[in-house]
């Protein structure tokens, strides 16, 4: 009937057991730089947390943001409360308001989790903070997007 030749192909090349990467990158570096303002994903469609509500939008945004810049994101981070907690920090997902978390949902926008910069009391931005870069999705006025939840209540 036929040769029968052995059908396994020999092995052309040596392959090395031992790959280490090229580029080994610390994830913790975004914290050394000092910020990036975007406002390309700034949702101009919501009718609170638009950018476009806010008045006095140099004031409330443009100098409070501008004050950050000789900062990196590690001193941005570590400012505190009174009460010791941070003012600014990543919020999971799942603990923003039913509405942000939808709203996030209807801009194909999907993340564990966003970030947190206080301006003042009450008045956050909401965005992407990522490689140093904050991408502002949104202004909250009123803490909204991420309600406090008030102890003993």
């Amino acid at each position: 009937m036929g040769n029968k030749k052995n059908k396994r192909p020999s092995q052309q090349t040596v392959v090395k057991v031992n790959k280490n990467p090229k580029n080994i990158v610390d994830p913790d570096t975004w914290k050394d730089k000092t910020p990036v303002w975007v406002f390309s994903k700034h949702d101009k469609e919501h009718d609170r947390w638009s950018c476009k509500y806010c008045d006095n939008f140099y004031e409330k945004i443009i100098l409070k943001l501008s004050d950050f810049e000789g900062m990196t994101w590690k001193e941005i981070t570590r400012q505190t409360h009174d009460n010791g907690s941070s003012s600014n920090h990543f919020i999971n997902i799942d603990s923003l308001s039913h509405e942000a978390q939808k709203r996030l949902y209807t801009m194909k926008i999907f993340i564990d989790q966003i970030f947190s910069l206080r301006l003042n009391n009450k008045v956050r931005l909401i965005g992407i903070l990522e490689n140093g870069t904050f991408r502002i999705l949104w202004y909250d006025e009123n803490h909204e997007i991420c309600p406090s939840k008030k102890k003993h209540t």
